[in-house]
């Protein structure tokens, strides 16, 4: 997705990701020294995930999500 360009913009319809992501791979196939040697992939397995989301009148919303297995669990936290 890095090779696309676009990370971070907008984008209306999901067809445009998918076809950007083809033209990257096929760059890719094309060119493999497109990524840089040092560029390193990580995979990180979370148990648990907690986001917040402000409000302007200080209500502000936290959820955490904690994993049971392959199943996750919601749960509203105070904020």
């Amino acid at each position: 997705m890095a090779l696309t360009g676009r990370q971070s913009q907008p984008y209306r319809d999901p067809a445009e990701v998918a076809e950007a992501l083809a033209k990257a791979r096929l760059e890719l196939e094309r060119s493999p020294t497109l990524v840089p040697a040092d560029w390193v992939s990580y995979a990180v397995r979370a148990d648990t995930v907690e986001f917040w989301q402000s409000d302007p009148d200080r209500r502000h919303r936290r959820l955490r999500y904690e994993r049971d297995g392959e199943a996750w669990s919601a749960t509203l936290l105070w904020p």
